[in-house]
């Protein structure tokens, strides 16, 4: 599911509908929040270092004041899977 609240959403309806979460189904969420280690049971989700973002981030901004204006760079920071109990 994307998006924190619309995780939470689905997964109270879920629950709330009879279905075992994760014996029946499964429930992840595509983005990190805090408050997920709050629900129980404790929802699997996905998320990212700032750490790792700075530093990618870091790099361009230094490899653009080398070089100049500069073109067609991605950086994909790949997010961390955090198992939970919902998965």
């Amino acid at each position: 599911v994307a998006r924190t609240r619309f995780a939470l959403t689905a997964f109270t309806h879920l629950l709330g509908r009879g279905v075992k979460v994760p014996r029946d189904m499964a429930v992840l969420c595509r983005d990190d929040d805090g408050f997920l280690d709050h629900v129980t049971p404790r929802m699997a989700r996905y998320t990212f270092s700032p750490e790792v973002f700075a530093k990618h981030l870091g790099r361009l901004v230094l490899r653009l004041v080398s070089e100049g204006a500069f073109k067609g760079t991605n950086v994909k920071v790949m997010p961390e899977f955090l198992k939970r109990e919902s998965a």
